[in-house]
């Protein structure tokens, strides 16, 4: 239907708009006490089923408000603590998420003993356990199933938990290849802080030499460089992990710091990159800001390697630092990390240049900023004020009267029919839907905030 929808709307939002103005929901009609009930034989087939669908969702309210509502509450004062954003909707949901989380602690207890594949990380990557893939296997292994799920080319790798016993898995790697043996600490290639260049790395290691240099990567955490940095930015001693991959006969290697989503520094040098990020070597440098570079460019096939790397950072919506090389004419990303410290001052004169763009479903028209303020259980909402831009996980059918004062809407979760979308439109504020869990993890204590609701866009207004 929506497809149909769109399809046959230039302007859909603001058509759906006008119908959902038009044919109110339950909670719209209550809360502005409208009696006025409009016949829909007068619409299209697609705009009756649209309406109806609207229809469905008050019987699912209706059903909400009886038999669900109270019992959440109780149940995010058992299960949610610290105000978590978290908001459990059934206590069937609740035993199911504590059932998935067993399964996923037993399948971690099975693997993370030993060495596992690339293949193996994204399925714990694709089930959602980045914090466990964090904490077992390192930030610089998280990086790399991030880079692995968008599609792009990764050296064979290897991965080895913090604590893994069991290092049979090299007897089976090639004998006639060389390899990498990289730190991957639970701490390491962070939102904060990279921990860049201070774990030892091992390049051309023999396979009868691989478990020794684990041994020597795991040693490093002890270093006095580590207990420094460790010490200046008030961490705790990091758990290391290892990342081992064939090692790659690079025809040229490189680094991409990103500025924005069409910013950043591009430097590489011909052969291998270890020279280059050890900072031995001055490489070739490009400057790219709107999507273009000062000089000529290094190519790859149709797109220059600047091209591929600044699509990276859209498909991940993330400014990041890369390590890449070129190998038989194919671009290898071999680590990725977000950036840490801004370099917009090095490369350009723009300013308020956005660091998080986050996008949603464009669920409601028009364009605000403002106030944002997060709403977990509207009963210990306190400090709103009229106008400011709602966020929530989702919303509650009672929480109509709170969303006629706010200016927009930005929710966690849901779709183009759910609560949050439906009433926003009917009473003409932007809204965005379903920006994701992490997003709005992100979002959620931020002051002001820019919403596009025709665009499906959010972001951070910083000062200058």
């Amino acid at each position: 239907i929506f497809i149909f929808i769109f399809q046959i709307f230039d302007n859909y939002l603001e058509d759906i708009s006008l119908l959902d103005k038009k044919y109110l929901s339950k909670d719209t009609k209550n809360f502005l006490n409208n009696k006025e009930d409009n016949d829909i034989q007068e619409l299209e087939d697609v705009e009756k089923k649209y309406i109806l669908m609207k229809q469905w969702q008050d019987i699912l309210h209706l059903t909400w408000e009886k038999h669900i509502r109270d019992r959440l509450w109780d149940l995010e004062d058992e299960y949610i603590k610290n105000n978590s954003i978290m908001n459990i909707q059934t206590k069937c949901n609740t035993r199911r998420m504590l059932e998935l989380e067993a399964i996923t602690l037993q399948i971690l207890n099975s693997v993370c003993s030993r060495i596992i594949t690339l293949d193996e990380l994204m399925i714990l990557y694709k089930c959602g356990m980045k914090d466990k893939i964090i904490k077992l296997y390192g930030g610089k292994a998280y990086g790399i199933a991030v880079l692995k799920s968008i599609g792009a080319n990764i050296p064979n790798s290897w991965f080895v938990s913090n604590i893994c016993n069991d290092f049979n898995a090299i007897s089976n790697m090639n004998v006639t290849l060389k390899y990498a043996v990289r730190s991957s600490a639970d701490i390491e290639d962070g939102k904060e802080l990279s921990f860049a260049g201070l774990f030892d790395t091992y390049l051309n290691v023999e396979i009868s030499e691989i478990e020794h240099a684990i041994q020597m990567v795991k040693e490093s955490v002890n270093k006095d460089r580590v207990k420094q940095y460790i010490q200046i930015n008030k961490q705790e001693k990091p758990s290391m992990a290892i990342i081992i991959q064939e090692c790659i006969d690079a025809q040229y290697s490189g680094v991409w710091l990103g500025s924005s989503l069409e910013n950043g520094i591009l430097e590489w040098i011909e052969g291998q990159g270890d020279k280059l990020v050890s900072g031995l070597i001055t490489p070739h440098t490009e400057i790219w800001n709107n999507g273009e570079s000062d000089k000529i460019a290094i190519k790859l096939q149709e797109l220059t390697v600047g091209e591929y790397l600044m699509s990276y950072q859209r498909e991940i919506e993330a400014i990041a630092d890369f390590e890449w090389c070129i190998y038989q004419d194919k671009l290898y990303m071999l680590q990725y990390r977000p950036v840490t410290k801004s370099i917009k001052q090095a490369i350009t004169n723009e300013q308020n240049v956005q660091k998080g763009i986050y996008k949603g479903i464009p669920a409601s028209p028009g364009i605000v900023q403002g106030t944002a303020k997060y709403v977990g259980i509207i009963e210990k909402l306190d400090k709103w004020n009229d106008g400011d831009i709602m966020m929530s996980w989702f919303t509650d059918p009672e929480w109509v009267w709170l969303m006629s004062k706010s200016s927009g809407v930005v929710t966690a979760v849901g779709g183009f029919l759910c609560h949050a979308a439906i009433i926003a439109r009917e009473l003409g504020i932007p809204c965005v839907i379903g920006i994701g869990p992490e997003n709005m993890k992100e979002l959620m204590d931020k002051t002001q905030i820019y919403v596009n609701g025709t665009e499906g866009i959010v972001y951070e207004i910083k000062k200058e």
